[in-house]
């Protein structure tokens, strides 16, 4: 953090010849990590960041290396704090799945909201051009980039960046890393089903959506935070706990070294319902971040962006 405590601004990660991850410590909350391809007659853009400054840090960053106009722009998920920036990137097409288009729209700047005391800058809603349902590949140059879709987590239309000959692997929000993962918008059983899928590709390189670029460890570290959330969420619905109530007590144990650590309310508020086998209703989200910032002892949930 600088003298203000804000985060830097993201910086680009070479990863392998024309792969880069762009990062933004400490990977809190609107902080988020994504990808730059360049190339070709103009580069891809794994997803954008949440405030003008930041996306104009991003553009000047990836023109450094490649002066071309960026092409495309692939949206992971449907948060702001990944997608606000579509529309500095106005000569670039934008590609997502079709439940992410729906939910950027229905969505609109409500993460404004969320996190007041953000500057976000003059940040615009555009939602995807084109979008699909299940799988997709394209091709920048020789290097294959395959868009998997496979079924709700962290939200209802995550898809995940991989890129087959390199074993690199762009996830948004569905891999944290060293950060605590977020599943108040999705399922807890759907983002461990899909994180067994990713494991099965073997990846040799992972970007998460926040917190650090990793390898494999990223997966099973966030698999043992879930199967802990679902033991903790059976354990309190049986003693009669509130999810508020359960936060409070129970023991963090390593995970308190994660940021973010609040979202655990937030996180019981789903779980609540699946160690019941009940029907998912949508989180209530006012009461999810008025208990976070409770339980983190802020009157609003703090963002460093």
């Amino acid at each position: 953090m600088n003298r203000t405590g804000r985060a830097p601004m993201p910086r680009l990660e070479r990863l392998t010849d024309g792969v880069y991850a762009h990062v933004q410590p400490d990977g809190g909350w609107v902080l988020s990590n994504g990808g730059f391809l360049p190339g070709g007659k103009g580069g891809i853009v794994i997803d954008t960041t949440g405030t003008e400054e930041r996306n104009r840090s991003l553009i000047e960053q990836t023109a450094a290396i490649d002066p071309h106009p960026v092409r495309l722009v692939i949206n992971t998920h449907h948060h702001g704090d990944h997608t606000y920036g579509n529309a500095m990137f106005d000569k670039a097409d934008i590609l997502a799945h079709r439940a992410c288009r729906d939910e950027i729209i229905t969505a609109g700047l409500s993460m404004q909201s969320m996190f007041p005391m953000v500057d976000w800058g003059h940040v615009e809603v555009r939602p995807p051009t084109m979008a699909f349902d299940g799988q997709h590949t394209i091709w920048h140059g020789d290097t294959e980039l395959q868009l998997l879709h496979l079924g709700p987590a962290h939200t209802k239309g995550d898809i995940v960046v991989w890129l087959p000959e390199q074993r690199i692997m762009f996830t948004g929000d569905l891999v944290m890393g060293g950060v605590t993962p977020f599943s108040g918008m999705g399922t807890v059983r759907g983002l461990m089903a899909t994180l067994g899928k990713l494991q099965d590709l073997r990846p040799r390189i992972i970007v998460p959506g926040h917190g650090s670029v990793g390898g494999p460890e990223l997966l099973q570290d966030q698999i043992d935070y879930l199967q802990w959330l679902l033991k903790i969420a059976q354990d309190g619905r049986t003693a009669g706990l509130e999810p508020l109530e359960l936060a409070r007590e129970v023991d963090l144990g390593a995970y308190a070294e994660w940021p973010c650590s609040e979202r655990l309310v937030a996180n019981l508020h789903r779980a609540y319902f699946e160690v019941a086998d009940e029907p998912l209703p949508p989180v209530d989200r006012a009461r999810a971040f008025k208990e976070m910032a409770i339980l983190a002892g802020v009157p609003d949930l703090v963002s460093h962006a």
